[in-house]
């Protein structure tokens, strides 16, 4: 062999020594989840450090990968706000006595979790943990693991046993608090109350997305690649390290984009935009701030592909997400098979990839099967996942873009024919985030009192209404000349009306799909119903005495707008109205119950006494009553049956 042709070998030699290899680095994935699953971490909630410790670590591993900033950014953090509640802050307590005299606090956001439920506040009674009680509605009932089929609606509220942490609440149609095993076990002897004082600290940040870019030759098309990197964070010294949720396909994510970076990843086509959410276990908050700026971005197609609780086959089989784009999930699915990654379709649940959907974005999930039963708990650890597994998917991920990108799945065509749904086909989570989607878009579109906004959102269609307070008595006879407001009660100056609409509703049917709006649009409320709402609430005062007035049943619109039938006698005729206090032990809101027809319907008048900053227009979703007395109570009934007796009487 001539020693030119002996050279020539040795050059390819070393050139295949030192050239990087397209396997997947099992030992990076490990470090990034200790880092991620680490104290310093601390379970990753948005609004802590932790959070912010977990963000800048990304950061610095795309710029390690060589990775562009996305659009105009001058950094890898993609900002939208969101509202945070950081345990550490928190002051609430749940103040617990016992029958011999002794009381006992457990502290929010230390000895037990932080009570997200704002219908909590100021709660306190007697606990049960018979649903039989006959006095069941007046005391709090104790709800052990395992029987949340078991949730009786007509006690003060719930404490449940639940060692699984949340980051937003869980609501029900009584309050809800959430505690350990051991403070549960506390709480089961006899004749044990309870007072939740003080209440939740939120605040609404700016918190970030982490995204990177590497750059295809188009310009035209991209490929996002993203995994959430939150967690529902800590409390105490109880650290929910997050392993399978999601520092799994966070781990992912960033091998993948170490993997593209390697000379022998082929040019795409596609921009790679490897998205790295925040506020994913807050109802998906920041893939759809970001799903929201690529629906009106230069790309002509772009595809979605999220990892989200993978590589732990002790808890389930790793499955495709069975309600994402049909096309783009059987591609997915057929090609991790192929390279030998048993993947079959399955449902875990929502998560970032239905905020793509929701902007017509062909998007597919990877997830585990079964997986709830393993996440935000405290065993989810690193100990339950198999890095060989995630090393496998990496690979694979990193062989199937090249071959997506030479045809990405175009969005499928807008449905036409009859719209129809049921409230059933709407699923929970799908329904709470479309309520805070409505409320964003009321703002951002600056929808008026006349107004109503119609919005897609995720495969169904809802709509709600701009509910900014009438700010005079006059404004509410303009909009409603049926109602007959006072400038005053009991003294007091009228301060404003708002109708007490919920913030989004589902629509349920249309008579064709071309009627439906493809983004939001605001029309008129009176082309879709000229009736006084159903309920309301008027605000007096601006001082200490202010009160709130919330007049709720669902007989006032057929009474006010003079429906006849059933016919309701005037109040006169009910001298056995009564002022019914709430709750005997915090006199917080009193109830005025009148008596109708047979047909059992009632009026209910509630009264709130507020703070001055609530009178003064703040409009938060829920004010936080204070004491007020019988004797007050009275007097403003008095004055409200005055006021308001003469438009009644005249529909009955």
């Amino acid at each position: 062999m001539s020693h030119k042709r002996m050279n020539a070998l040795l050059c390819a030699a070393l050139l295949l020594f030192f050239l990087p290899s397209c396997k997947a680095n099992e030992k990076a994935i490990s470090n990034d989840m200790a880092f991620l699953t680490s104290d310093q971490a601390n379970g990753r909630l948005p609004g802590t450090e932790g959070n912010e410790a977990a963000k800048n670590y990304i950061a610095e591993q795309f710029q390690t990968a060589g990775l562009d900033f996305y659009g105009t950014a001058e950094n890898y953090f993609f900002d939208y706000k969101q509202t945070t509640h950081n345990p550490g802050r928190q002051t609430q307590v749940l103040e617990v006595s016992f029958s011999d005299g002794t009381k006992k606090e457990y502290r929010a956001g230390q000895d037990i979790p932080c009570i997200l439920d704002t219908g909590a506040q100021g709660l306190s009674g007697l606990l049960t943990s018979d649903s039989n009680d006959p006095d069941l509605k007046h005391k709090i009932f104790l709800q052990p693991t395992g029987e949340t089929n078991n949730s009786p609606e007509s006690c003060l509220g719930i404490i449940q046993e639940n060692n699984r942490l949340n980051a937003v609440a869980v609501s029900g149609s009584v309050p809800l608090i959430q505690v350990p095993s051991p403070v549960f076990s506390a709480l089961q002897q006899n004749g044990v109350s309870v007072e939740v004082k003080g209440k939740l600290i939120a605040e609404e940040q700016t918190v970030q997305n982490v995204v990177g870019v590497k750059k295809g030759k188009t310009g035209k098309q991209a490929i996002v690649i993203g995994a959430h990197f939150d967690h529902v964070g800590s409390y105490g010294t109880s650290v929910y390290r997050g392993a399978l949720d999601n520092a799994s396909g966070t781990s992912v994510l960033l091998e993948l984009a170490r993997l593209t970076a390697q000379p022998d990843f082929p040019a795409l086509k596609s921009d790679l935009i490897f998205c790295a959410f925040n506020g994913e276990e807050s109802l998906m908050q920041g893939s759809n701030a970001f799903a929201q700026s690529l629906s009106g971005s230069a790309y002509q197609t772009i595809n979605m592909i999220n990892v989200d609780c993978v590589g732990a086959p002790s808890v389930g089989q790793l499955i495709v997400e069975e309600d994402g784009n049909k096309e783009l999930t059987e591609k997915v699915r057929t090609f991790l098979n192929q390279e030998g990654i048993p993947c079959e379709l399955g449902a875990a649940g929502a998560s970032d990839y239905t905020s793509f959907t929701a902007y017509q974005i062909p998007s597919v999930g990877l997830a585990t099967e079964n997986e709830s039963q393993a996440t935000h708990v405290l065993g989810d650890t690193m100990e339950q996942i198999d890095f060989d597994l995630l090393r496998r998917i990496a690979e694979t991920l990193r062989g199937f873009l090249p071959q997506l990108d030479q045809e990405l799945v175009k969005p499928q065509e807008v449905q036409t024919g009859k719209y129809h749904i049921e409230w059933e086909d709407i699923p929970r989570d799908v329904y709470l985030e479309a309520v805070e989607e409505g409320r964003r878009l009321v703002k951002e579109y600056s929808v008026g009192y006349d107004e109503t906004i119609y919005y897609p959102f995720k495969g169904f269609y809802f709509y709600t209404f701009g509910n900014y307070p009438l700010t005079t008595p006059q404004e509410v006879a303009e909009r409603y000349p049926e109602l007959s407001i006072p400038d005053h009660i009991n003294g007091l100056p009228f301060r404003y009306y708002r109708d007490n609409y919920a913030d989004g509703y589902p629509l349920y049917d249309a008579d064709s799909m071309d009627d439906l709006p493809k983004e939001p649009t605001v029309v008129a409320t009176k082309k879709i119903a000229d009736t006084t709402p159903d309920s309301f609430s008027l605000v007096y005062g601006e001082d200490d005495s202010a009160f709130l007035l919330a007049i709720s049943n669902n007989t006032i619109k057929r009474t006010l707008i003079g429906e006849p039938e059933p016919e309701f006698p005037a109040w006169d005729a009910h001298p056995e109205c009564t002022v019914q206090k709430a709750d005997e032990a915090d006199k917080k809101y009193y109830n005025l119950t009148i008596p109708a027809a047979e047909d059992g319907f009632i009026y209910d008048y509630f009264v709130y006494r507020i703070t001055p900053e609530e009178a003064n227009g703040a409009l938060s979703d829920a004010f936080e009553p204070i004491a007020m007395t019988e004797a007050e109570a009275e007097t403003i009934y008095q004055a409200i049956r005055e006021a308001l007796e003469p438009a009644l009487n005249s529909q009955t």
